[in-house]
């Protein structure tokens, strides 16, 4: 038998000891197998560790000494029985803990709050075409055919989008054809008046009584007679569902002129008309369902004489009509309730009010939806209507 011996350099072993990184206030040293000190740090704490601290190699101790709670740990070498002993200052430790923990606690909200924003995301992009789609759909309430949903999407939203604007299409068509089939419906109706009152006769007769009126000086009766000739050949005018508004208002003062020889200072009126709207095209006989309620309904049902002011300006793109008179004027009910039924679709207010429902369908059935009726009255001072329509011209006309 013989003995082999090794001769390790101290430094070796310091060098290597000191290299291993455990904290500031940590450090190793190393017992042989009967605890003595083979190396050891300059660190006066290897002296308070007392050997009972070393009896189990699986489980770290923890100590407090000098002041410092310390955790104390040891390997043993299973050819030389020697224990290598780290001590770690448990402060340390626990702050690394802390540090870590730290980390792991931005590391765990950034995690959320990005999980929050795309959760965000991909809801925005999932409820935004949904509540445009309803606000679509509201404005549909409300009367307005014309709006679309713009979505090109391979998804369930972009699908009933797709169809919802299918439906709007549909129902465009179906009105265009209804608001045709109503419109044939009047002209055939005023066919068949006008074939009734046979025009050619009916001019040959009053060009005769006008005659016959001059031939006897009559000539209030030869004023009537013209005015009353006037207002047939407009309102008689075969073929002929449009006019400007400088024949209309050449219409309307005609019948004024009638109505003013019927009842005198009852009936005063002023007609004023801007010159960039004479050209204007309209429907036509706009005006006198107008006229004649402010007659019948407003002027003649005052005490003294009564005053109508008919005016026509443009604004912008559009025209504004005015039929004004200082009457007995209207409720503020029946106003109201007069308001409602222009805005309600289809026949509603037919029976009630005939002559606005006939106005407020001519209307439609030229303009759409682009256009407006106005009503103001209070009880004892007049009435006024205004019917603002698009600027259209005679080239418009041909081109609608």
């Amino acid at each position: 038998m013989g003995v082999l011996l090794f001769d390790v350099k101290h430094e070796i072993i310091s060098s290597a000891i000191q290299d291993a990184n455990i904290g500031e206030n940590g450090f190793v040293f190393v017992l042989d197998e009967q605890n003595h000190l083979v190396y050891a740090p300059t660190n006066k704490i290897v002296y308070r560790i007392r050997p009972e601290w070393l009896w189990n190699e699986e489980e770290p101790v923890t100590a407090v000494t000098n002041g410092e709670k310390y955790q104390i740990s040891y390997q043993k070498s299973a050819y030389t029985g020697w224990k290598t002993v780290s001590v770690s200052s448990y402060r340390e430790i626990m702050g690394g803990i802390n540090t870590m923990l730290i980390m792991f606690g931005w590391v765990l909200i950034l995690t959320i709050l990005t999980v929050f924003i795309v959760a965000v995301k991909i809801s925005e992009t999932v409820t935004k075409p949904i509540v445009r789609l309803r606000n679509l759909m509201k404005e549909t309430e409300k009367g307005n055919l014309s709006v679309r949903f713009e979505g090109d999407y391979l998804d369930e939203v972009s699908e009933l989008g797709r169809r919802f604007n299918q439906m709007l299409e549909r129902i465009q068509e179906l009105m265009e054809e209804v608001y045709k089939e109503q419109e044939n419906k009047r002209k055939a109706q005023l066919k068949t008046v006008q074939e009734q009152f046979k025009p050619h006769f009916l001019y040959n007769t009053l060009d005769t009584i006008g005659w016959m009126a001059r031939e006897h000086s009559a000539y209030d009766i030869v004023h009537l007679v013209d005015a009353l000739t006037n207002v047939f050949r407009i309102s008689l005018s075969k073929g002929k569902d449009y006019i400007t508004i400088e024949e209309e208002i050449r219409y309307i003062s005609n019948y004024l002129y009638i109505q003013k020889i019927r009842y005198g200072p009852k009936v005063q009126y002023e007609i004023q008309a801007e010159e960039d709207c004479m050209k204007v095209v309209l429907p036509k006989m706009i005006l006198q369902p107008l006229v004649e309620n402010s007659i019948y309904h407003g002027v003649k049902m005052k005490n003294g004489d009564g005053h109508l002011k008919i005016t026509g300006r443009v604004e912008d793109d559009w025209v504004s009509l005015e039929v004004w008179d200082d009457g007995k004027g209207m409720e503020e009910e029946k106003v109201w309730e007069l308001s409602r039924l222009l805005n309600e679709p289809g026949e509603a207010g037919r029976n009630r009010s005939f002559g606005l429902f006939y106005i407020k369908e001519r209307l439609r059935i030229r303009y759409g939806e682009q256009f407006q009726v106005l009503v103001e009255s209070k009880e004892g001072q007049g009435t006024r209507i205004v019917i603002r329509i698009p600027k259209e011209v005679q080239n418009d006309l041909e081109k609608g």
